[in-house]
């Protein structure tokens, strides 16, 4: 039987047809017709929760929306408390793009020990739905080369909020001093080119 999995942050709990889930559903019902299951393994804030019976409602739902093919797991991994220094919520970015807003919720041991899991299931395709999942297949393979090269990993760039964020931040800053998070844009390009 050949595997995918699918490594998102963006879990459709609801039926709301928002275009993020609708890009990850098709991506989804395309890797259904390429192997026999797909796994999604959504890495959600520490403080979400679900019961056993919401997680079946949701499979059973997103199985109706995408394909048979697919079976989800939800791990609850991801810490978005804003760092208390000005350095560390802004400054520390500029040099490690873990410490960015997009990447750091996901730079827990939490969320490495959850991929790490998951890609111990020996998957046959690797799909990492968009940056902020793509930075902890990033840590894995830091950390346990051999792992993620088991499988060939795709990668789901969708940089337009990154694009967008920039100019914003050029053209029409929220306060003047915002202007500064520009420094970070090089450090995230270099994040999207080595993912």
């Amino acid at each position: 039987m050949t595997t995918a999995l699918v490594v998102s942050r963006y879990f459709p709990n609801d039926s709301r047809t928002v275009g993020v889930h609708q890009r990850l559903g098709t991506q989804v019902q395309a890797l259904a017709k390429v192997v026999d299951r797909v796994d999604c393994l959504f890495l959600q804030p520490v403080d979400r929760r679900y019961a056993a019976q919401e997680i079946q409602e949701h499979e059973a739902r997103l199985r109706r929306l995408w394909s048979p093919a697919v079976w989800i797991r939800v791990a609850p991994t991801l810490v978005d408390d804003e760092p208390p220094t000005l350095w560390q919520r802004r400054g520390r970015g500029v040099f490690d793009f873990h410490a960015q807003r997009i990447a750091r919720p996901a730079s827990t041991a939490a969320a490495c020990d959850a991929v790490s899991a998951a890609v111990d299931g020996r998957p046959d395709i690797i799909l990492a739905h968009r940056l902020s999942s793509m930075c902890v297949l990033m840590a894995l393979a830091r950390q346990a080369p051999e792992k993620t090269r088991r499988a060939p990993l795709f990668f789901d760039l969708d940089d337009i909020e990154h694009v967008s964020w920039s100019r914003r931040l050029l053209h029409d800053p929220g306060w003047p001093a915002e202007r500064l998070q520009l420094l970070h844009v090089p450090r995230l390009m270099l994040a999207e080119i080595q993912a």
